[in-house]
């Protein structure tokens, strides 16, 4: 079956000439804080569905998370890929979120390449150049502000002896070629509020008919908004987090519930699912209704935030045998307090398990902890750990159950997280 290839690495880019040249770069910037929360991501191309994987991830992509520093870059450049079916390529792609401070001027920048883009065969061809996605939020003396553009260096092509218009397709006029492609641009929000700016821009949506593929094009999103009073939070909580193949292939955490970047405010943020469609081949596994939940507030002197992940059931192997664990329930607390909010705390109190059983005898998650077991109906050894905890830079990363099926090496294992979080505030 026809797959989407990579063709190269970082280190190819240079030779095609794809480089970052926007106003504002930070390449050289001092970095500073501001009282402005700063995000942005981007990716050059993504590919759902069709001839391929039905999530074969991002190519090019980057991001800034959740900060109040200007002067800061974040870079991301794949080589090149080629089209399934032999339809053509896609040259280097990639992606670049930047910020700046130019007297009393924030900017956020989000930019997103794509060098070329060539599709052909007998029923036309379409030629593209410079596809660059550029997105630009800023606050001055007049207040919040909001911009997004997009660009191609050149566009040629032809359906049949036919020569298409050389511009990009505007909202609701794609670019088609009967049997071969159709090409449309995403949708384009310029958004400004009393205390925040946004801007995002979709990219090109380009459907190679023969396949049934779809790949997206240069996302570009930025995004910046006021009200930091003592500390810029980051992360999540999910209540699955699968990684396949030595990390080449992973799952979305579901249910899956952000951290804002300047805490719930107060609030009690929830996003909980009746039960979690994990499959994974070889490993008869379900798991029940999940809950994902952060939390935390913040003011002059001190900064708190948790996140909650609770599993209420997880039942491992087939039999007498199988592994049932019931009311699975991770904590990650993190708060900063003392003078000039120096002080760092960080811990998984909280988590906990309502019962474990192994062929019917009761267990506890220490008694389970480091475990290699044997389960009948699982295709590979599983090796158990629990109340994984991990200190991260400013927080804490905190996995109530996590399940490693031994394969003959690193690069073909499976691991699968149940009921993870993690927390982090960050001094402004």
């Amino acid at each position: 079956m026809p797959r989407l290839l990579a063709l190269g690495t970082a280190a190819a880019v240079a030779a095609t000439g794809l480089t970052f040249a926007a106003p504002g770069s930070a390449d050289a910037a001092t970095v500073v804080s501001t009282p402005y929360v700063l995000r942005g991501f981007g990716y050059g191309l993504r590919v759902v569905g069709g001839s391929l994987p039905a999530a074969s991830g991002d190519l090019g992509y980057t991001t800034s998370g959740c900060t109040n520093k200007a002067g800061v870059t974040h870079e991301n450049h794949t080589a090149g890929v080629s089209l399934p079916g032999g339809l053509g390529s896609i040259g280097a792609v990639a992606s670049k979120t930047w910020s700046t401070k130019v007297g009393n001027t924030v900017n956020r920048y989000t930019q997103s390449k794509v060098a070329s883009i060539t599709i052909g065969n007998s029923l036309g061809s379409l030629n593209i150049k410079g596809l660059t996605m550029t997105t630009h939020v800023w606050h001055n003396a007049a207040g919040f502000h909001s911009k997004a553009t997009a660009n191609a260096g050149s566009i040629t092509g032809k359906i049949g002896p036919l020569a298409l218009p050389g511009k990009l397709p505007t909202p609701g006029n794609p670019i088609t070629i009967p049997g071969l492609l159709k090409l449309s641009i995403g949708a384009k929000k310029e958004n400004v509020g009393p205390n925040w700016a946004g801007a995002n821009i979709d990219g090109l949506r380009l459907q190679l008919l023969p396949t049934k593929t779809t790949i997206n094009l240069a996302h570009s999103w930025a995004y910046m908004s006021k009200g930091i009073a003592s500390g810029v939070f980051g992360g999540n909580a999910v209540a699955t987090k699968v990684s396949a193949l030595g990390g080449m292939v992973s799952s979305s955490g579901q249910p899956f519930r952000q951290m804002p970047c300047k805490s719930p405010q107060g609030k009690t943020l929830t996003k909980a699912i009746a039960s979690v469609p994990l499959k994974v081949p070889g490993f008869p596994i379900s798991v029940g209704a999940a809950t994902s939940t952060v939390q935390g507030n913040q003011s002059k002197t001190k900064a708190w935030g948790r996140g909650i992940s609770k599993v209420a059931s997880i039942s491992l192997g087939s039999g007498s045998t199988k592994l049932v664990v019931k009311g699975l329930v991770a904590q990650a607390n993190v708060s900063r307090t003392g003078k000039g909010l120096s002080k760092l705390t960080r811990n998984s109190n909280g988590t906990h398990v309502a019962s474990i059983t192994l062929g019917g005898k009761s267990y506890t998650l220490s008694q389970l902890d480091g475990k290699s077991l044997d389960i009948p109906g699982l295709d590979q050894v599983v090796k158990i750990q629990t109340n994984v905890v991990s200190n991260e830079w400013q927080g804490i990363q905190v996995v109530g159950l996590r399940l490693t099926l031994l394969g003959a090496s690193d690069a073909s294992k499976t691991v699968i997280d149940l009921a993870r979080t993690r927390i982090k505030i960050v001094k402004p």
